[in-house]
């Protein structure tokens, strides 16, 4: 079955996480808002008993420390996460962002930098969960009680890394030693790289190459990818069949597990290809752009649409749905609220169901309705899920949801021909 991990976007969705944990595998954190609410998310966690991987979000580093601020001013999260840090590298960035020439100069490492990063980075990630005052006092009394409760660690680590534009940026050889000289602090836990770059590559196929023999090369336990920018409704078909081949290959020359830290529907299928997994937001975040400032869980109203893969607004799906109310979802959330309406017109009821819909209820919908696609595809082959993007096409064609809604749906063709190709 391909793992779906959903990412934390705000303390505010944790009671979401709670009442649909058994539609999803795990929970990814993003070190910032970990550093910001160091008590209470380790207790959140405790209480979900599920897998969890903590993003160190080094990337930001690297990049313009503009997008870290609000009003001038650092933004909380990041201001503690850097707390975190040990001398020089607190110093360094309480001023500035990271410059490849604080790690490399000359073609000279700088060696006492380069290993306290490395080493501060995985241990904020061994340490946070366990280091808070609430989590401690859980242990304690679990203790006193004689039931013994494990301290919290993630299903494996993360090495620091940035983003890189191509193998001849200097972030790119930095990114690679950063996962090369994870082994020296490796205990027993298990360290992934991640491998965060320009979508670009994804149309060398020389660039893609030397990428992965690269990688392919560094004793590491797996990959997270991160193809900035990447859309996969949105970007020529090109940019998506060199995903494929990036996978296909990564997969098949590592014999290591690859994941993706940002993905939608497509990503689903391309654990046809090797991916064992993927991350988002939860009806949010399946693409990110590196220079994208980081937000919180978005609280917009949004209706996840099956045929399409993607979520309408809430304006669109009413109109969509008064028009072919036998669209209309039936999975747990949807239903609970169907089964309350009273017994009138077709289009009555429509319009009282998105009146009693609020955010949460959506984004449940959302859960449960992926995690029913996901159990679909894993079940089938590429030949099925080929004739299942051709009735999704047939649907939306008929509704004529371009036409009538302006919706696109043309990528579901893209994703189908390429599954056809390869």
């Amino acid at each position: 079955m391909t793992e779906i991990f959903y990412r934390l976007g705000s303390v505010g969705e944790k009671s979401l996480f709670k009442d649909m944990k058994k539609y999803y595998d795990g929970i990814i954190i993003g070190a910032h808002l970990l550093s910001l609410y160091s008590s209470s998310i380790p207790v959140f966690i405790q209480e979900l008993e599920k897998p969890f991987l903590i993003d160190p979000m080094t990337y930001v580093f690297g990049r313009s420390f503009d997008l870290l601020t609000k009003n001038d001013e650092l933004k909380k999260s990041f201001k503690k996460l850097i707390e975190r840090f040990e001398k020089p590298i607190s110093n360094i960035l309480k001023n500035r962002e990271f410059v490849p020439s604080d790690f490399l100069k000359n073609g000279q490492w700088n060696e006492k930098l380069l290993e306290k990063f490395i080493k501060n980075v995985l241990n904020l990630q061994k340490n946070i969960m366990i280091s808070s005052p609430a989590q401690q006092s859980i242990l304690e009394y679990m203790e006193i009680l004689g039931e013994a409760k494990k301290p919290l660690k993630p299903k494996y680590l993360i090495a620091p890394y940035f983003y890189f534009s191509s193998t001849t940026d200097p972030w790119y050889l930095i990114t690679q030693e950063f996962s090369k000289r994870t082994e020296k602090f490796k205990k027993n836990e298990k360290i992934y790289s991640v491998i965060c770059f320009s979508k670009n590559i994804l149309l060398d196929n020389k660039e893609i190459k030397k990428v992965i023999e690269d990688y392919s090369n560094i004793q590491i336990d797996g990959y997270l990818l991160w193809i900035s920018d990447l859309d996969e409704t949105k970007d020529d078909q090109k940019f998506l069949e060199g995903l494929v081949q990036f996978v296909r290959t990564l997969a098949e020359k590592s014999k290591k597990p690859i994941y993706s830290l940002y993905g939608g529907y497509f990503s689903l299928l391309l654990s046809k290809y090797g991916l064992k997994g993927y991350s988002r937001g939860i009806c949010y975040g399946e693409a990110k752009n590196v220079d994208t400032p980081t937000l919180g869980g978005r609280t917009t109203k949004r209706y996840y649409f099956p045929p399409i893969h993607a979520k309408l607004s809430e304006r669109k799906a009413r109109t969509l749905y008064q028009s072919n109310p036998h669209l209309l979802c039936q999975c747990e959330i949807c239903k609970k609220i169907l089964n309350k309406l009273r017994k009138n017109k077709q289009k009555t009821i429509i319009e009282e169901f998105f009146n009693k819909l609020n955010i949460e209820q959506a984004k449940k919908h959302f859960i449960a309705t992926h995690a029913k696609e996901i159990e679909t595809i894993t079940k089938l082959s590429k030949k099925e899920i080929i004739k299942t993007l051709k009735k999704d096409i047939e649907t939306c064609e008929k509704i004529q949801l371009k036409e009538q809604l302006g919706i696109d749906h043309t990528y579901l063709t893209r994703w189908k021909e390429i599954l056809e190709k390869y």
